[in-house]
This record gives C-alpha cells, structure tokens and sequence, in this order.
C-alpha cells in the first residue's frame, strides 16, 4: 500500500513539470511572436 502513492506523487510531479515547462515556452513564443 505504500508504492502506489509513490507512484501517483511522482506522475503529478512530472505532470506539472512538463505543465511549467509547456507554460514557458508558451510564454517564450509569445514574446518572440
């Protein structure tokens, strides 16, 4: 019962990573644009 959580903490991490990542660039081509 303890890896699952693990698991779902570490999807949510990625998960915002690639958010702020995708964010940022967003706002990079924005700026260029």
């Amino acid at each position: 019962m303890d890896k699952p959580p693990d698991i779902c903490t570490g999807k949510f991490e990625l998960n915002s990573q690639n958010f702020i990542k995708s964010q940022t660039q967003k706002s990079h081509l924005n700026k260029v644009a």
